[in-house]
């Protein structure tokens, strides 16, 4: 039996006296956001993102399928710019 085999059918360990337990994990948006910040930060960044494109574009007088490529960039722009800030 390999080491990784023992590790997975051993039982937990019980936390030491004085240690407190683990939260219970949320559930509904905030939990989705406890896993996932980052896809929530690239989905509100996007929505913001494409707010000020359209306010901005209304009188430009762009077609649809101008303005549909102008969102599917914005929305990858703010997918980058999610991924560069997670860097640190």
């Amino acid at each position: 039996m390999s080491e990784l085999e023992r590790a997975d059918e051993a039982p937990p360990a019980a936390p030491a006296e004085g240690t407190p337990a683990a939260p219970e994990p949320r559930g509904g948006p905030l939990g989705f956001y406890d896993r996932h910040p980052l896809i929530v930060a690239w989905v509100v960044l996007a929505i913001g993102m494409v707010a000020i494109l359209l306010y901005t574009s209304r009188d430009v007088g762009l077609l649809p399928s101008q303005m549909f490529a102008m969102v599917i960039a914005t929305v990858a722009l703010a997918g980058a710019c999610v991924w560069i800030i997670s860097w640190d």
